[in-house]
């Protein structure tokens, strides 16, 4: 099969076939075995045509032996110099090189295949790649949709439809990128995981995380070391209820963290998912992305990071160390405001709120009922803040202020059950079962029978009135 292939360069689709076969033979012995038949070829034939120079090439390629790769695209050419395969080969090694002038040499062959060639769908997907760096997104588009049209050679299809998909994905075009993504999934080898990489962002863009990360875990099976994929992977796992996942997530970001240490992200991301269960290494994991950030990008570090360290010592009781790292973290956004006022503003209100939070725990309780009716002044939705307000009247036994605070909280959200509780316990406090045991009741019929503290509290609503 593969003679006959070879043998007639008259045939319009030879050279892609040709080239879809070898590239899609992923097994060294059989590459080899391709390329003994191929010299065998060069050696028997008087005029060995260009086809069977360019088939060497692609072996060679393929085993990993650019420099010879190369010698034998250069042949063909001299054989054929209008090869379009062997220009497009030549045109690949040049492009992966990284020199600049070959770049500009590898793009001049593409340039030079494409007039020979205009419907050949591997030069117009290589132009098509080209364009996309160059941000010309028409062009990718234009080329991309050519390439498609014109071949019936599924792995071809792929990359024409992976090129359109990211074009659109770059203009924020989201919904024909998703198409062309899935329908570049369904062209593509086994091998080809770059449209799957695609579909998994997709996903996550539509908030459908189950499908986004079946995505990424078909692309980590391919590229099992792939920093980027492991990091999605561990950051849409943690986010799962299933205990085993988020253990994968941990296992995930610990491998990336210790493949990639200075990577800033696998270590927020890690801190993240400790800290609900290792508290000091979470807090390890955040201090190390924030040296990194001093250290190597010379930079102040993000109040973010500064908010999620001080939440760490908060959890370890070091509250004067939690205290600076706040204070940071607010003089950062204060200083930084008007760069990015937005994003500094919402991130200082939840910071205000954790400050507050540390003053109920400093018994700095007057600063702490400050900065809670700070925040509700410029955002009176914010909920938290009037449960915290309550709890501190509550606190100073100012029984009926702290039940206004709730029921202002109630307000905002009728079926909270935060609030509920807070108020539930108020009447239980003041020996008011038959209102408390209510407060209870709602909860747990709102919950559907899935709030243990509630159904305790009824219990023991039970218990007292049944001894008194």
């Amino acid at each position: 099969m593969l003679n006959s292939t070879l043998c007639w360069p008259n045939q319009k689709n030879t050279l892609q076939l040709i080239w879809v076969k070898l590239v899609s033979c992923s097994i060294r012995k059989i590459i080899k075995v391709h390329l003994d038949i191929l010299k065998r070829h060069s050696k028997e034939m008087t005029n060995c045509p260009a086809s069977v120079r360019l088939g060497m090439g692609l072996c060679f390629y393929r085993l990993g032996n650019t420099e010879k790769a190369q010698m034998a695209f250069e042949r063909a050419l001299e054989l054929d110099p209008r090869s379009t395969g062997s220009l497009i080969g030549l045109a690949i090694l040049h492009l992966n090189s990284g020199d600049k002038d070959k770049l500009i040499k590898g793009v001049k062959l593409l340039s030079q295949a494409y007039g020979i060639d205009s419907a050949n769908s591997m030069t117009l997907n290589h132009l098509a790649n080209h364009f996309f760096f160059k941000k010309d997104y028409q062009k990718v588009q234009h080329l991309a949709q050519h390439s498609l049209q014109g071949t019936e050679v599924e792995v071809i299809r792929a990359e024409s439809c992976y090129q359109l998909a990211r074009s659109y994905h770059n203009q924020q075009k989201y919904d024909q990128a998703f198409q062309y993504y899935y329908q570049s999934t369904q062209f593509a080898s086994p091998s080809y995981v770059l449209p799957h990489f695609g579909l998994g962002q997709m996903y996550i863009f539509r908030e459908d995380y189950a499908n986004a990360a079946l995505c990424f875990e078909k692309v980590l099976k391919i590229q099992p070391n792939n920093n980027e994929t492991m990091k999605i992977l561990g950051s849409l796992y943690s986010q799962s209820d299933d205990s085993d996942k988020r253990d994968q997530a941990k296992s995930l970001l610990q491998k990336v963290t210790t493949q990639c240490p200075e990577d800033i992200e696998a270590w927020i991301e890690l801190g993240g998912i400790l800290q609900n269960s290792d508290v000091t290494q979470a807090l390890n994991a955040y201090n190390t992305a924030a040296q990194i950030i001093r250290d190597n990008i010379h930079e102040d570090v993000p109040p973010e990071i500064l908010n999620n360290i001080a939440s760490c010592l908060f959890q370890l009781g070091k509250y004067e160390e939690c205290l600076q790292h706040y204070e940071t973290a607010l003089d950062y956004c204060k200083r930084e405001l008007q760069n990015d006022e937005a994003y500094l503003s919402a991130i200082t209100v939840t910071i205000t709120y954790n400050l507050a939070r540390l003053y109920e725990a400093l018994h700095e309780f007057g600063k702490a009922e400050d900065l809670y009716k700070a925040v509700l002044k410029e955002h009176p939705n914010y909920l938290d803040c009037y449960l915290r307000l309550g709890c501190i009247a509550r606190d100073r036994e100012q029984i009926f202020e702290a039940s206004n605070w709730f029921k202002d909280a109630l307000q905002i959200n009728q079926d909270n059950a935060d609030a509920w509780t807070l108020i539930g316990n108020l009447h239980i406090s003041k020996q008011e079962w038959g209102p408390g045991q209510k407060k209870f009741e709602r909860i747990i019929k709102t919950t559907n029978d899935k709030d243990s503290y509630s159904i305790l509290a009824i219990g023991n609503v039970w218990l007292q009135m049944l001894y008194q």
